[in-house]
């Protein structure tokens, strides 16, 4: 029975360790800021979630200087995306105008750009390994 227990136990720990053994973290480094509002990234782990708006993280931080660095901890292997933008009025929310377009900066990992909207998930996805990485993003 003891030998069973310590098998057991042995086997949860080490799927434990395995789990976050891959994990990364995923810095996040906005330029082009204005001082003043809070800057959120959103992390998106497929392109489903991204049209479903399902959000595999989000960080938030005051925006202070026009540099700011956010991080995404224990990030899986995987394809993911981000998206940034300035809340300058703390709703949590990218202010459009009657027309949809954006009136806070926002921006999008690879600095992809759409066309007559968002980019595709495609146009911003990057790849995660087990090790961390940095994605620099500039709003506009």
């Amino acid at each position: 029975m003891k030998k069973r227990v310590l098998v057991l136990v042995s086997v949860v720990l080490v799927l434990a360790f395995a789990s976050t053994a891959f994990a990364a973290d995923v810095t996040v480094r906005i330029t082009g800021l204005e001082s003043g509002g809070e800057v959120r990234a959103a992390l998106f782990a497929s392109a489903a979630d991204y049209d479903a708006d399902r959000r595999a993280g989000v960080v938030a931080a005051a925006a202070i200087g026009d540099v700011v660095e956010l991080v995404f901890s224990d990030v899986s292997p995987g394809t993911y995306g981000i998206s940034v933008f300035l809340d300058m009025n703390a709703n949590e929310e990218l202010d459009k105008n009657f027309l949809r377009i954006p009136k806070e900066r926002y921006g999008f990992s690879n600095n992809a750009r759409g066309r007559f909207g968002p980019p595709d998930f495609e146009a911003f996805s990057f790849e995660v390994t087990d090790e961390s990485l940095t994605i620099e993003i500039e709003l506009r």
